[in-house]
């Protein structure tokens, strides 16, 4: 692989690279609440593990669609026109930041329930995959098989993390399943609409904030109980700010 196709590369990952700083904060916020839940109530602990799971699961979705959809627009921006090849490794490279988004829940689980040991062995097993996709797919494929090789990788543990937590009692309920479900469809149904109609990616982007919201109500994904959890979160950053 040359220099050129690093710099490519190197210039899309730099972007995804910066969104870790949303899952990790959250996890940052929620952690010490978490591992004292861990030690007081098992089931309150359940429960903010299904809650932020949902959350970081509609954060993560949202933000790899808007992101796909309004890829060309980002790179030609900060990087210029040079930069184009940029585009479709940002296209690719944004899933395995939404996988991120959703995994980082399952890890704060893990460290909250003092699991660092699985940690550690699901991480081995990720970097070990990761260099075997790349040196299958980069000879080949250049820094679009480095790409893939990427989300492959993100994907591969997560559903090692996935796996432990269906097996444990922390499993997730048919409702947070569900609404997974419905979230994953509704994107099937966006990507199906965007390769049909050649919309302006703007307008497009506009549309699909417009109707992610909504479809999040009318399909009861957000429910009563997290619109109050929102509302007490917003009550508490105002009270907050107020001090």
């Amino acid at each position: 692989v040359g220099n050129e196709a690093v710099g490519f590369y190197s210039a899309a990952y730099r972007l995804i690279a910066s969104l870790n700083i949303i899952p990790l904060a959250f996890i940052a916020s929620i952690f010490p609440v978490t591992s004292q839940l861990y030690v007081s109530s098992n089931e309150t602990l359940k429960f903010a593990f299904e809650r932020s799971f949902k959350y970081m699961l509609i954060l993560g979705i949202f933000t790899g669609v808007l992101i796909t959809l309004l890829s060309e627009r980002i790179i030609i921006f900060i990087y210029g026109k040079g930069y184009t090849p940029s585009i479709t490794i940002l296209q690719i490279l944004i899933w395995a930041e939404a996988i991120f988004f959703i995994n980082s829940t399952i890890r704060n689980l893990l460290e909250s329930i003092n699991k660092q040991v699985i940690i550690t062995y699901l991480m081995v097993l990720g970097v070990t995959s990761n260099v075997v996709m790349n040196w299958l797919l980069i000879p080949m494929y250049s820094y679009i098989g480095a790409s893939f090789a990427t989300v492959a990788t993100r994907l591969f543990v997560f559903l090692l993390h996935f796996a432990w937590v269906m097996k444990s009692g922390y499993r997730l309920s048919n409702e947070t399943l569900m609404s997974a479900i419905k979230i994953i469809a509704f994107l099937l149904a966006i990507w199906v609409l965007f390769c049909l109609f050649n919309l302006n990616a703007y307008l497009f982007a506009a549309v699909f904030v417009g109707t992610f919201l909504s479809t999040l109500h009318i399909l009861k994904i957000i429910d009563e109980t997290d619109k109050k959890l929102i509302k007490n979160a917003i009550s508490f950053f105002r009270m907050a700010k107020g001090d």
